[in-house]
């Protein structure tokens, strides 16, 4: 990676400049652009956490995608650990890819394989470990989510939504990233199971260390496990000369934010 590094004078781990997204679509054999995300700015310092708010349409989820690079930007850079990802090349963006942990909203856990083939799946495909040394992770990993081992042979299907998201953090954490990202990770659990899975999420972030961003509407969340909030604005609802990151600071600061849409958010 010579020609990618970037000079790394107290370089946060994650950074992005300027980023903006938009989507084309076609309508009445017309080619429209909806623009998601436009000239964000932001950094994320190694061991925090970050909550990524915002209303429905804020492109909070699209922004998440595009730290990973799923979504190429139109323009702007993201930066991991003093490198930018859209100067990678294919190998060495994998690479860097399994520095990554990623959480989806449904967990994205493969309906075909058992419980235990989803967990090993990163370290079946991505290190040379032994079938001894894989199961003794997956085991290891399951009890860190407060999972028994009588789920390895079950099916996706046979689990309620609290497990799956258990089993799809679990799987993040099978090749030890140093940064996970975590796609809303609450969304439809009841506020006990809500809690597990935050109570999760800090352990997580305790035991190994880890640098997190989370996208969440559930403010619970925020104000349980997030060092600082981000939150977004629709453009759709903005001039062309106003950010769209109307907020970033600690969660305490958000109910007394100057912004009023800030406190209207908060206080819904």
């Amino acid at each position: 990676m010579e020609n990618t590094q970037i000079t790394k004078s107290d370089c946060p781990l994650l950074a992005l400049k300027n980023v903006s997204k938009y989507f084309d679509s076609v309508s009445n054999l017309t080619m429209n652009s909806t623009k998601v995300l436009r000239e964000v700015s932001f950094n994320v310092e190694d061991g925090e956490t970050v909550a990524i708010v915002g209303e429905s349409g804020c492109g909070k989820t699209v922004l998440l995608k595009t730290m990973i690079r799923l979504f190429k930007p139109e323009c702007g850079n993201v930066i991991f650990d003093g490198h930018d990802l859209g100067e990678l090349t294919y190998f060495e963006l994998a690479q860097t890819r399994m520095r990554y942990g990623f959480v989806f909203q449904q967990a994205a856990l493969f309906d075909s394989m058992t419980i235990g083939e989803n967990i090993a799946f990163p370290l079946v495909q991505h290190t040379n470990k032994s079938n001894k040394e894989i199961r003794e992770i997956v085991m290891d990993l399951l009890n860190e989510v407060g999972l028994s081992e009588q789920v390895l042979t079950r099916k996706p299907a046979e689990l309620s939504g609290g497990m799956r998201k258990r089993v799809g953090l679990a799987r993040a954490l099978a090749l030890e990233p140093e940064i996970i990202l975590y796609d809303e990770p609450t969304t439809g659990l009841d506020p006990i199971m809500s809690n597990v899975i935050n109570e999760l999420i800090i352990s997580t972030h305790q035991k190994h260390n880890v640098t997190s961003v989370l996208v969440t509407h559930d403010l619970k969340s925020v104000f349980k496990v997030a060092d600082r909030v981000v939150m977004l604005y629709p453009l759709a609802k903005l001039d062309n000369s106003e950010p769209q990151i109307i907020f970033d600071g600690k969660p305490e600061k958000l109910a007394n934010c100057n912004d009023k849409r800030v406190r209207e958010f908060v206080s819904v």
